[in-house]
């Protein structure tokens, strides 16, 4: 089976002020019902203008990490319920690989956004407490 991994390209006009927290999250679906769950977090800090970081997603069963639940949200996009997404420490059978999400984080606050999956995207928009739970599990 061939790995993946995420690659995230920072790039300012200046040197940043302070470091920035990259923050990365694996999402998986259930076939079964169509529940998302976040099943891996990463996290790396640069300082550097220009950089470029490599994120590996692990597979989606049989992790032994224990994760904070996020709270579900009544967000709404195209019609369709939204809700932040569980984390969980074990895949359920009939889960894959669903997406990712990288956050920016500078100064304590998301300064941006990125996801293959737009309503992945718009969750963590919406919801950055419920991210933030997940981050500070990690010891990374």
């Amino acid at each position: 089976m061939q790995s993946m991994s995420i690659r995230v390209d920072l790039k300012s006009f200046t040197p940043p002020q302070v470091p920035y927290d990259v923050q990365c999250f694996m999402v998986a679906r259930s076939d079964l019902d169509g529940t998302k769950y976040i099943y891996e977090v990463h996290r790396k800090s640069s300082a550097a203008q220009f950089d470029t970081i490599l994120f590996p997603a692990g597979p989606v069963t049989g992790t032994g990490k224990k994760w904070v639940s996020i709270p579900r949200s009544d967000l709404t996009t195209s019609g369709q319920p939204v809700s932040a997404l569980p984390i969980v420490s074990k895949g359920v059978k009939g889960t894959k690989y669903y997406g990712w999400i990288v956050r920016v984080v500078s100064n304590e606050m998301a300064v941006r956004h990125e996801s293959n999956q737009p309503e992945l995207k718009l969750a963590a928009e919406k919801t950055p407490a419920a991210f933030d739970l997940a981050v500070a599990a990690v010891k990374e």
